[in-house]
């Protein structure tokens, strides 16, 4: 044994070694963290606990048949949506069926299909009542300045839609993102009027949930819907 100083935690284990009034090492759990001679560092190991840290806590990577499966499933909802509109079958008419929340919902429906979220009836009350709400706000918007309006509109419209979902257990987070959409949508948007409800919420969330089921059940071998009702 080298002569010099050592201190010893409760357990044993080195804390530091003294030779000669120099720190010789550092070691802490059987891990080096610093070695100094004469004030300079001569190395300097990233403890375990560091490295845990920063290793991520995600869960694990689905296996890559599941990856495929739900991103081809994803884009036949938005697919099946897209067809009045690449075909122009809904030309001429102020309806719009495909709208920027339905991809939130296809990666719900496709990626997280046992989740309670996921389930036919969250997706399409959920976007029903939100696109309700959303066009309420509206309607009260325009009995007001429209830049004053929107300053509480907006915030009211997202609060609101939320506490609907969570009330009537319809709760859908892209849903959300409807309300707000019905609210400062195109104008095209807005010359559906309530008509909104019905196509894109209603008949929309409906595609894209009977899709949903038939990649999941039927081709993909999934458990999916959990519930409809």
């Amino acid at each position: 044994m080298i002569a010099g100083d050592a201190n010893y935690d409760i357990n044993g284990e080195a804390q530091a070694i003294t030779i000669n009034g120099e720190a010789q090492a550092i070691t802490i759990n059987g891990e080096a963290h610093a070695i100094t001679i004469n004030g300079e560092a001569q190395a300097i190991t990233m403890p375990r606990r560091i490295l845990a840290a920063l290793r991520s806590k995600a869960p694990p990577r689905p296996p890559l048949a599941q990856i495929a499966g739900s991103g081809i499933s994803a884009a036949a909802c938005i697919a099946a949506l897209a067809v009045p509109h690449c075909f122009e079958l809904l030309e001429h008419k102020d309806i719009v069926m495909l709208v920027g929340t339905f991809g939130a919902s296809a990666c719900i429906v496709c990626a997280t299909h046992s989740l309670a979220v996921a389930q036919p009836r969250n997706v399409i009350g959920g976007h029903v009542i939100s696109a309700a709400v959303g066009l309420g706000m509206f309607e009260l918007e325009l009995a007001t300045d429209s830049l004053v309006g929107m300053w509480y509109t907006t915030p009211l419209s997202a609060g609101i839609a939320t506490a609907a979902m969570l009330a009537t257990r319809t709760f859908h987070p892209p849903a959300a993102g409807t309300a707000l959409l019905a609210l400062v949508g195109s104008p095209a948007v807005h010359a559906m009027g309530w008509w909104f409800l019905v196509t894109p919420a209603l008949t929309g969330s409906i595609i894209l949930c009977g899709v949903g089921v038939f990649t999941n059940r039927i081709w993909l071998r999934r458990d999916y819907p959990t519930y409809w009702w």
